[in-house]
């Protein structure tokens, strides 16, 4: 009886101590290092920089194509990341965004 406590408590603590160096953010290879991976197509790691933007989602774009875009997730990103010729104001009204001027036909 005292053997399988022992086990049990030698197997918990064993699993703990891979699971704290596991998810550990130790210097691993290239893991934090601000520099371009070639495994991630190119894309920095680390804290982004000044010239960077960084979204965070769960999947993938379908498109970053503004006039090919039927779903939220491209679209919310897009709306982040592009800015239009006219945009809305606190109000909801319509205002000049990239444009100079506009008429209603």
């Amino acid at each position: 009886m005292k053997k399988a406590s022992y086990l049990r408590t030698a197997s918990v603590l064993l699993f703990s101590v891979a699971l704290l160096f596991g998810c550990s953010s130790g210097g691993g290879s290239g893991s934090g290092s601000g520099t371009p991976a070639a495994s991630n197509g190119g894309a920095t790691t680390g804290a982004p920089q000044k010239d960077q933007m960084v979204i965070a989602v769960n999947e993938n774009f379908i498109t970053m194509d503004p006039q090919n875009t039927g779903d939220a997730l491209s679209s919310g990103v897009q709306s982040a990341m592009f800015e239009g010729l006219l945009i809305y104001d606190k109000d909801l009204k319509l205002m000049s965004g990239l444009s100079t001027e506009y008429s209603v036909n």
